[in-house]
């Protein structure tokens, strides 16, 4: 749906206004041969402005009208890009392939890792990732990969299995409720094949696992 005729007025007024702001806006990129990403966050930028005149359904057909009324107003070529949902599922599951850790298990076709937050919650002599930021408690020294890939991975496998999901839909787990004792601090990810992923840490919350700091 194309723009109103007032709309197109207030745009072009507000873009007039605006100038020195969308030209130094690190959200717009102007120029030809911008990257997929840039178009994208080019094209969210144009939404904002659409918003900020009172277009609250700023679709694709609309933003490519306001961007053809931007750009003769600024004098600059604006590339835009519809931002692809499966992009921002694929950016998620490399920053999970970043976080995760080598305990992995894999139970009704859920993939589920340990995060290198895991550090803080480990026995000094049994270390499961890399990240040690602040304080917590701690499992006891039986409480090894072994012992994860058995009880935690498998509690996370289990839930997320039972996860109604759609691609690119994120669940995350919740932490205040403590399971068997344990609090679990992640969350299930669906890519854009219909897998689901998992990525988690987890600190006892009761002495039955705790080792006192």
């Amino acid at each position: 749906m194309r723009l109103r005729q007032k709309d197109q007025k207030a745009l072009k007024t507000y873009a007039n206004s605006n100038r020195s702001r969308i030209l130094t806006s690190p959200f717009l990129r102007t120029g030809i041969g911008r990257s997929y990403t840039q178009q994208e966050d080019n094209f969210r930028e144009i939404q904002s402005f659409l918003k900020a005149i009172g277009v609250t359904t700023a679709d694709d057909s609309r933003v490519k009208s306001a961007t053809l009324i931007i750009e003769k107003e600024i004098g600059r070529t604006i590339e835009v890009l519809k931002p692809d949902p499966y992009n921002i599922v694929d950016n998620l599951i490399k920053i999970m392939k970043r976080d995760e850790t080598d305990v992995e298990l894999i139970k009704h076709e859920v993939k589920v890792n340990l995060d290198i937050d895991q550090l803080k919650h480990q026995h000094p002599r049994v270390p499961i990732g890399t990240r040690k930021k602040g304080g917590g408690t701690r499992f006891v020294e039986t409480c090894d990969k072994d012992w994860h890939k058995a009880n935690t991975l498998d509690h996370m496998a289990d839930w997320a299995n039972g996860l109604d999901m759609k691609i690119g839909e994120q669940i995350f787990h919740g932490q205040t409720i403590p399971v068997e004792g344990i609090c679990y601090e992640g969350f299930c990810l669906m890519d854009k094949e219909g897998a689901k992923h998992v990525l988690f840490h987890c600190y006892p919350k009761y002495n039955t696992h705790e080792l006192a700091m």
